[in-house]
């Protein structure tokens, strides 16, 4: 079996309006509000590091990290913060 799973580090436009696309598809609650601009803004200025995970060629899901925590006890530790953990739920298990 080859590798069915794929990492990518969040890079460009077309990946951001993948996301918001996908997400706006799966969650009701969802609205993009330029959300995902913000998280490639700060990929590019090294604050956020977002991984989105695809099974095959089909995006499964993505996450952050945040290199500085607004969670008082992760920012006086100076703990990075994963945030925004999702996999969309026909990935989940």
């Amino acid at each position: 079996m080859e590798n069915q799973i794929r990492i990518r580090h969040l890079s460009n436009h077309e990946e951001v309006s993948l996301l918001n696309f996908e997400f706006s598809k799966r969650f009701p609650w969802y609205t993009s509000n330029d959300y995902f601009y913000k998280c490639l803004e700060e990929n590019i200025e090294g604050k956020r590091v977002t991984l989105m995970a695809y099974y095959g060629d089909t995006l499964a899901g993505c996450c952050h990290l945040m290199f500085t925590s607004d969670y008082p006890y992760f920012k006086t530790g100076n703990i990075p913060e994963i945030n925004d953990l999702n996999v969309f739920p026909e990935f989940r298990r």
